[in-house]
C-alpha cells in the first residue's frame, strides 16, 4: 500500500501526522550495528525521505536495512532479561526467536518514538545461529489516512530466511 499525497501539502503526507513524521539524524547513531535507510523514490521529484533541520522528514514509503550481530553474549543477556532458560539458547547455538523479533521492533521504537506499536506477527521460517549476522529489511509505509504505519519485515542469516513479520 502506498500512501496517497495531496498536491497542496508541499509534498508532505496529508492527514494526521502533525507535526510531520520525522527521523532525527542523531537517532541513527544509537545503533551499534550497521543500519541504513533506503528511499525507493530518492531520485524522483517526490522522494519519501527529505532532509530538513537535522532530520529526515518521512513523506512516503521507505526501507530500513540493518545487520544485527547475533552474538552468544547478546543472546545470553537477552535470555536473562526475558527469563527464557531454554538450554538451546543458554548453552546451545540457537538465537532466541524473541531476540530476532525484537530486532524488527527496536529500530522503529528508536527512530519513530511517537508511534505506538499496536500489533506484531512474526513467523519463524528457519533457525538463526549465534555468531552469524542477522540481516533485517523493514518496508515501512506510512498512511496519511489514519496516522499509522504498516511494516513488513524479513530477517535473513546467510542465504536463508529465518523470520518474516509485519502488521
Amino acid at each position: 500500500m502506498e500512501a496517497p499525497f495531496a498536491g497542496d501539502t508541499g509534498g508532505r503526507l496529508a492527514g494526521p501526522f502533525d507535526p510531520p513524521l520525522s527521523i532525527p539524524l542523531a537517532r541513527l547513531a544509537a545503533f551499534e550495528d550497521r543500519t541504513a535507510l533506503r528511499d525507493p523514490k530518492a531520485r524522483t521529484s517526490t522522494p519519501s525521505l527529505v532532509l530538513a533541520r537535522g532530520a529526515l522528514e518521512v513523506r512516503g514509503p521507505f526501507q530500513l536495512r540493518r545487520t544485527a550481530h547475533a552474538t552468544r553474549a547478546r543472546g545470553r543477556n537477552f535470555v536473562l532479561a526475558t527469563g527464557d532458560s531454554n538450554p538451546i539458547h543458554t548453552d546451545g547455538f540457537v538465537v532466541p526467536g524473541a531476540w530476532t523479533a525484537s530486532q524488527m521492533v527496536a529500530p522503529l521504537e528508536v527512530l519513530l518514538p511517537r508511534l505506538a506499536l499496536t500489533s506484531l506477527r512474526v513467523s519463524f521460517t528457519g533457525v538463526a545461529w549465534y555468531e552469524h549476522p542477522v540481516r533485517l529489511v523493514l518496508k515501512i509505509t506510512p498512511s496519511s489516512e489514519d496516522g499509522t504505519i504498516s511494516v513488513e519485515a524479513v530477517a535473513h542469516q546467510s542465504d536463508r530466511e529465518v523470520a518474516r513479520g509485519g502488521e
